[in-house]
Formats: C-alpha cells, sequence, structure tokens
C-alpha cells in the first residue's frame, strides 16, 4: 500500500528586521493536547527555517485520511530564539513585559492575497490618541504606523505630506498589533492575560461567597457564551482574592467571570507552561468557512498562514570623538540629523532597526564626507525614551 502525504497547513513567520524577511530563530512548540492529536492520527510536523508543516495521510483521490472534529484546533507555543527580540521588534508591552498574544485562523483576515493569523488592523479613529508603533487603517484603505504622539491632530493620508510627520505607510500589509492581545466585549476591551490552571483573580468586591462562571467559544457567533464551568468559592471572612481552578479543562482561551468580574485568559496546563505568551491556534472549520483547511470537494487547500512582525522604530543617536564632523547626512534622503548636544546627532524621525548595515549614512564636515557608511545600531540596549520613542547611541571613531 502507498502512503502519501500533503501539507494539511503551513505558518510562516515573518519579521521586518531581517533584510530577508524571514524570522528563522523561532520554534514552534506544541502543546500537550495537539501532541496528542498529532500522535492519535497520524500527523506529522515539520519545521524548515521560519515555517511550521503540518503533514497528513491522504488517499488516492488526495483527501485527507483523518481530520481533526471541527473546531478541534493544532495549538502551538511561538518561542522567539533571537537574543533581544523584544528590542528589534516592533511589540505591544505592559510594563516592560510582553503581553499575552493570541493568533489564529477565525480571523478571516486576507490581504493581498496572503493568510495572516493575526487581527485585523483597525481604521484610524480620530477620538483615539495613537502612540509611536501603533497601526491603523487609513481612509485609503492602506496600513499606516504611527511615528509621533497623535491625538487627532494628522489622519493618516499620504498624499498630504504632513501626515509624513505623524504616518509612515505600509501597503496592505497586516502586522501583529495591539488587537492580538486582547478581546472586545460590547465594544469594551479586555487584555488577555496567560495563566496556568490555577487562576488567581482579584476582584473588585470582597466578598465572603464568589460565584464563578467559565465560558468558551460559541463558534456560531464568535462570543465566550457557551458555559463549560461553574463553581463556587467560600471565604469565612470577606476576600477579594479568588483561585479559580481550571484544571479539568483543556488548554486555550476563555472567559472567566467572578460575580461581575470580566476576565480574558489563555490557559495553560501545568505540564505545558512556558515562558513566553504567544500562542497559535488553527481550527478545522466547516467548508463554509473562507478559513477551512479543506475545499468543498474534500481536498486539502494547502493553506499558509502569515505572522509578520515589524521592526522597532528608534530615534538613532551618533556619538562623535571630535568636532570635525558637523552634520550626518543620508543620501538616500529619507532621514534627517540634528544636533544633539556637543559631539551628538540624533535622527529627527525614528529608523526601524535593521540586522544589515544602511549604507546610505555619512559623517560630513561641510560637503565633505569624512567616513561612510556609518555603522548600524546594535539592539542589545535601548536606551530612554523621547516622546515615547526608544534611543540607541552608536559611536563613532573618528
Amino acid at each position: 500500500m502507498n502512503v502519501r502525504y500533503k501539507i494539511l497547513f503551513s505558518i510562516e513567520i515573518l519579521n521586518d528586521y531581517f533584510s530577508t524577511g524571514k524570522w528563522k530563530e523561532v520554534s514552534f512548540i506544541p502543546l500537550s493536547e495537539t501532541r496528542r492529536l498529532i500522535d492519535t492520527n497520524g500527523f506529522q510536523i515539520r519545521q524548515v527555517q521560519n515555517q511550521l508543516l503540518v503533514i497528513t495521510q491522504v488517499d488516492k483521490d488526495l483527501i485527507p485520511l483523518k481530520l481533526p472534529d471541527f473546531f478541534n484546533k493544532f495549538s502551538f507555543v511561538l518561542l522567539p530564539q533571537s537574543p533581544n527580540y523584544i528590542n528589534f521588534t516592533n511589540l505591544p508591552l505592559s510594563d516592560s513585559r510582553l503581553k499575552c498574544f493570541h493568533f489564529h485562523n477565525l480571523h478571516d483576515n486576507i490581504a493581498g492575497g496572503v493568510n495572516y493569523l493575526s487581527a485585523k488592523i483597525n481604521n484610524y479613529l480620530s477620538t483615539t490618541p495613537y502612540k509611536p508603533g501603533d497601526f491603523v487603517k487609513g481612509a485609503d484603505g492602506e496600513i499606516y504606523e504611527s511615528i509621533k504622539i497623535n491625538n487627532n491632530i494628522q489622519p493618516p493620508d499620504n498624499t498630504i505630506a504632513d501626515s509624513g510627520e505623524y504616518w509612515v505607510l505600509h501597503g496592505d500589509s497586516q502586522f501583529i498589533n495591539n488587537a492580538d492581545t486582547i478581546f472586545m466585549e460590547a465594544n469594551i476591551p479586555y487584555n488577555l492575560k496567560y495563566t496556568g490552571p490555577l487562576l488567581n483573580i482579584e476582584t473588585s468586591v470582597k466578598r465572603t461567597v464568589h460565584h464563578v462562571s467559565i465560558y468558551d467559544c460559541n463558534f456560531s457567533t464568535g462570543l465566550f457564551n457557551k458555559q463549560v464551568l461553574t463553581s463556587k468559592v467560600t471565604f469565612d471572612t470577606p476576600h477579594n482574592i479568588v483561585q479559580v481552578d481550571m484544571r479539568s479543562l483543556a488548554s486555550g482561551m476563555y472567559k472567566v467571570l467572578v460575580e461581575n468580574d470580566i476576565n480574558y485568559v489563555y490557559m495553560v496546563q501545568s505540564d505545558n507552561y512556558v515562558d513566553v505568551p504567544v500562542f497559535i491556534e488553527i481550527f478545522n472549520l466547516p467548508e463554509t468557512y473562507p478559513q477551512s483547511l479543506v475545499k468543498p470537494d474534500g481536498t486539502l487547500k494547502n493553506v499558509k498562514y502569515t505572522l509578520r512582525f515589524a521592526s522597532r522604530r528608534v530615534f538613532w543617536r551618533y556619538k562623535i570623538r571630535t568636532t570635525t564632523i558637523d552634520n550626518i547626512r543620508d543620501s538616500s534622503g529619507d532621514y534627517t540629523f540634528k544636533s544633539d548636544g556637543l559631539k551628538y546627532f540624533i535622527s529627527e524621525k525614528p529608523i526601524p532597526l535593521c540586522d544589515t548595515s544602511k549604507k546610505t549614512l555619512s559623517a560630513n564636515s561641510g560637503n565633505l564626507v569624512i567616513t561612510s557608511p556609518l555603522p548600524n545600531p546594535l539592539p542589545d540596549r535601548l536606551l530612554n525614551k523621547r516622546d515615547e520613542i526608544f534611543t540607541t547611541e552608536i559611536s563613532v571613531n573618528y
């Protein structure tokens, strides 16, 4: 009997910090539930550079022999291996820590023919204050990145010169963004929290009795209103720290309601505890869903999913040894520099970090080039922020 194998789906990880665009220094770690799913159904997983391949057996008509039940999922932890990746990647942070990210194929986020696992970037709103690193969708349908604090000063519009002071155009690319760290319920954003199976919640009211309800996603509506667990926690005296026992549930995202306090969490069973809370879920969806894994005839779509990370933009600050150099120039015309104290020059706009030299920057005396190209900053250390933008410092040995 000839056994055939085909790709059920693949996931590629991109990061603009790398000149190739490929983030090869990442690992995909299946959660234990997914490991069991793979082992018991004959699936195989392979990682090739920056891509994860999930492979399945097919019959002579190229129809998979086995698939998970509808709305069952393959769950992975994305583990970055690159030193200083938090520094060189544009990541939403909370108190200088990585937020909990949840990527999945329920978004139906397709742009430019690319199937993105990140949430769709939201439209620009004049009522929303934006800070550097935020992404919005402009009225022209294009994606823009904020490079300056903006509270209804300038909407993104690449046809207006003033827009370039506040925004950088990215076309139709969909980057991971802050929407991947929250869940919207009734237009209220709830930050997603990462937890083990025993979750401690601080409630808004001290009580002797706390009623706990846990909800899973109702896939017909996309709402977390499918009750999967209830419990009651009692104390001798009023308490506002409640421990919720989730050990009977599979790893995944849940809504946890303690009286009137709402929490959205990504829970991982203790044997899967991870340090980096970046989770990817691929659901086996019915053929009627755009992001289904199979065609109406039952054959595989061989879908490639994409996660694209932007490079962090920072102010580049050059330290000069002598006073001979009186200006820094960019021959490409993309960036300008200004004096920043004796023997220092700093970019007037933030520049994206990159693993390869820019090669267009020179240190000049008048119109005379003294040294070129100038080195790129290393991502090993970010200095204090200026107007919500980190700075770096690079020495010029002249």
